[in-house]
């Protein structure tokens, strides 16, 4: 009842009047909004910001600050159905109080590199809170250095600035200079998905100043435009079946489209209809395939396009890329293999898979990479392997993971079959190829964890477990913020070698010989490097040397990871799940999931030590 009666409040403070017949619908609603959620997230205050008891009375204010989150819930404002705003409940020095702010945000601000296209002139700002204007930025490519939710810190000619795009904006964009060949009458936006200008240009060759996902832009005389290869959505490697996927919704368990299909531009004098089949695989932007739609089949004519109902057993509603599978077109089957082809791609190390027939499309800012395998044995199996593009001098370009899967039926060598794979990066003019086998069994999954484990531990459990990890130099803390004191070297020797640690970055090649830089970021910085709390950050850099903060004090380590039990329990792509057991305080505790994920070279933890598949029941951490 607590919570209902401050939801009346607030929605009474929002300035409406109510009729009694309003009133009880008020209630009512304030019901349904009962559902808190518990957290432990910070969130951010740019401005000062009401306290609301329980009742829904102000209380007092919060200054600017930031500020750790207990609780979430939200009320409805607005006339009508209004619109849903969060309410959050939080640690104060009144009590735990409630708070409705204008202008906050959670978590912390996150570094990026990469360039953020915008459709409209943006205001530009000092500061995330967007408290101080400092002029406005035209239609144009930014770069991007950090972003705060939707907030984004960019470039510019006057320094770093902050925006808060209102129109269309989109990151990930990437500025090349290369030409590209148009081969059918292509159409023009202003801006991917939007604005079509009503022009566009014959087959001939443009040159291209950037690329995102499978969008090209150019100069032209209209300015500033976007243009892709194809109509529609998808199209298949041949350029013979287009889809477009506008019109789809996720239901909670599948995504539903309704498709429309049209003949490529090579076809469309076709006077005859005939049958095609199809199905769409989607990807996202770092090239993983996310899902593939269920088959359809239609029949199809020059000029006349027709509907498909498609169904994907995933939310592929953020897709950055499709491509159109044939299966078969104009009664034909297609065919994916060329048994002819030599299969000259090998592991020289581990020559039970051969590859060949490698083919490479473009498609805006994605390789599209199609070929076939064999492999040595019959029956059923699971294999990783990475098939490497390189440069004339031998450097890498770009790697792909390939997982496949042989059923029982797998006759073994000669057998061929298709692949077609993404990679989020051109690589057209490759020199040469190179494969590895990366096939994981248990013994070599428990030799990685031998090498990856104690490393990892030493990490969470000691380095940013506390201050406790270095030495540190009581004499010598940052003025003004008496709790840092200045790292000297190592207090103890273990599995790392953290005696050249000097700065943030020094530590952060040290973590990421272990952890993926993405999952290091979610783990360690996001919460001891980058958040201001009581003993945080952990670690700063200050006149260019590190420095501890003294008074995070930490907890004990009693988790003890058996390796010995350590199983396979899937592997994918190139990232391997493994299983095993943990003790507390020498008790059998649980089945620990841990991923690995073979990059640049080298496995690496891909996950935290903290995801139970099961806990013994009355165990106790």
């Amino acid at each position: 009842m607590k919570l209902k009666s401050l939801l009346l409040a607030a929605l009474l403070a929002s300035g409406l009047t109510y009729t009694l017949t309003e009133k009880l619908a008020t209630a009512q609603a304030a019901e349904s909004l009962q559902a808190v959620t518990s957290t432990d997230e910070s969130l951010t205050l740019f401005e000062t910001t009401t306290l609301r008891d329980d009742q829904g009375l102000e209380v007092g204010s919060v200054s600017p600050q930031q500020v750790r989150i207990l609780q979430i819930s939200s009320i409805r404002r607005g006339h009508g159905e209004g619109y849903l705003v969060p309410m959050y409940l939080i640690s104060t020095w009144l009590g735990d109080k409630w708070i409705i702010p204008d202008n906050a945000l959670k978590g912390s601000e996150e570094k990026m590199d990469t360039y953020l296209e915008l459709s409209h002139e943006e205001r530009l700002y000092d500061d995330p809170g967007l408290l101080s204007e400092k002029g406005v930025i035209g239609k144009q490519t930014v770069k991007v250095l950090s972003r705060w939710d939707r907030r984004y810190k960019i470039a510019t000619p006057d320094g770093e600035r902050w925006i808060a795009p209102g129109g269309s904006a989109i990151t990930g964009v990437n500025p090349i200079q290369a030409d590209v060949q148009l081969k059918a009458q292509t159409k023009l936006f202003r801006f991917p998905n939007e604005y079509d200008t009503g022009a566009s240009v014959s087959p001939q060759v443009m040159h291209v100043t950037a690329v995102w996902r499978d969008w090209y832009r150019a100069d032209s005389w209209l300015g500033p435009v976007w243009f892709r290869l194809h109509e529609l959505d998808a199209v298949d490697a041949g350029d013979n079946v287009e889809v477009g996927l506008g019109a789809r919704y996720f239901d909670g368990k599948q995504t539903q489209i309704r498709a429309q299909v049209q003949l490529g531009p090579k076809w469309r004098e076709q006077s005859e209809t005939f049958p095609v089949s199809f199905n769409v695989a989607f990807y996202d932007d770092k090239g993983d395939r996310i899902g593939v739609s269920s088959g359809a089949t239609v029949h199809l004519a020059s000029g006349e396009p027709t509907t498909a109902d498609l169904t994907v057993d995933q939310n592929i509603n953020q897709f950055a890329l499709a491509i159109v599978e044939l299966g078969m077109f104009n009664g034909n089957i297609v065919k994916r293999t060329a048994p002819g082809d030599p299969m000259a791609i090998s592991d020289a190390a581990n020559q039970v898979l051969r590859i060949g027939a490698i083919q490479v499309r473009q498609e805006g800012a994605f390789s599209v990479i199609a070929g076939q395998y064999e492999y040595k044995l019959g029956g059923a199996h699971r294999l990783l392997a990475e098939l490497s593009f390189l440069d004339a001098d031998g450097k890498s370009i770009a790697r792909m993971p390939l997982s496949l899967a042989f059923d029982d039926a797998y006759p073994g060598s000669g057998a061929l079959r298709p692949f077609e794979a993404v990679v989020p990066t051109d690589v057209t003019k490759y020199a040469s190829l190179s494969l590895k086998v990366l096939e994981v069994t248990d013994n070599e999954a428990k030799d990685i964890l031998n090498k990856l484990l104690p490393k990892a531990i030493g990490i969470i459990g000691g380095m940013f477990n506390g201050s406790g990890w270095f030495t540190e130099d009581a004499t010598k803390p940052i003025p003004g913020e008496k709790e840092y004191f200045l790292v000297t070297g190592e207090k103890w020797k273990t599995e790392m070698d953290t005696r050249n640690v000097k700065s943030i970055a020094d530590l952060k090649k040290v973590i990421e010989d272990v952890f993926k830089k993405d999952i290091a970021q979610k783990l360690l910085y996001s919460r001891y490097l980058e958040t201001k709390d009581a003993g945080l950050p952990l670690y700063k850099d200050y006149e260019g040397r590190l420095y501890v903060n003294t008074q995070n004090g930490g907890h004990g380590w009693a988790t003890k990871f058996l390796i010995d039990t350590a199983k396979i329990k899937s592997q994918k792509d190139n990232i391997v799940e493994i299983a095993l057991d943990t003790t507390v305080l020498d008790d059998p505790y649980g089945t620990l999931i841990i991923k690995i994920e073979y990059v640049n070279d080298k496995w690496l933890m891909a996950s935290g030590l903290d995801n139970y598949e099961s806990i013994i029941s009355g165990s106790v951490k």
